[in-house]
């Protein structure tokens, strides 16, 4: 805790801004250059290179976000994006692969099980990927006493709940009509699509840092 704590004596987040609000604006804080550059990496999403080069930079988005800083990070240095982007795959790889194996596995005994297996790996996930993406620290990510001090927070749990019903539960839905119409533009497959999906993701991110450093300095 005493981490984040130090960061936010130099710059603090917005005050007075709930999870949800400082999620959707933090993105885009600091302009809308680096939303460009973004959806511009997605629009090659395709070489899959690009994908760990936004993976990336949403790790150091959740990142900025859990330290507190007021402006998210720049879209530059593209190489260190691209290493970061495949550590944090292969950091949250072991987890993925055990919560596909322990669904599979309970599926065998019983469908209500294996839901509710699905369910808690679910719930756990994004701790995992906020404690690695602000910390770096994989033994940080799989600590079983800090994994358990968050996921029984009511923060978590609300940041959780925005996370599934709003964000990509209604912003499933928002997105779909944006995208829709930016079908009717000349560029709208071009340049609109991957700017909103990179918007959407970048998000995400902002969410998970912001419960991480609600959670450090409650």
């Amino acid at each position: 805790m005493s981490s984040a704590q130090a960061a936010t004596d130099e710059v603090s987040p917005p005050e007075g801004e709930g999870l949800l609000r400082f999620s959707l604006l933090y993105p885009s804080r600091d302009g809308w250059e680096t939303v460009l550059w973004g959806g511009l990496v997605f629009l090659f999403f395709w070489l899959l290179v690009p994908l760990f080069i936004a993976a990336g930079y949403f790790l150091r988005l959740t990142r900025a976000a859990g330290r507190g800083d007021v402006t998210p990070p720049s879209f530059d240095d593209w190489k260190e994006l691209l290493v970061d982007g495949v550590k944090l795959v292969i950091v949250l790889l072991p987890a993925a692969i055990i919560y596909a194996l322990a669904v599979a596995l309970t599926a065998e005994v019983s469908d209500p099980l294996a839901l509710l297996m699905a369910i808690a790996g679910f719930y756990v996930y994004p701790s995992i990927y906020m404690n690695y993406a602000v910390t770096g620290e994989w033994r940080t990510a799989y600590s079983p006493s800090i994994l358990s001090e968050q996921l029984t927070t009511v923060t978590y749990l609300y940041g959780f709940l925005l996370y599934v019903l709003i964000i990509n539960g209604v912003g499933v839905i928002v997105a779909t009509v944006l995208l829709g119409v930016s079908l009717f533009t000349i560029v709208g497959w071009i340049i609109i699509w991957p700017v909103i999906y990179f918007y959407w993701y970048g998000i995400d991110a902002a969410l998970w840092g912001r419960v991480y450093n609600r959670l450090e300095t409650s």
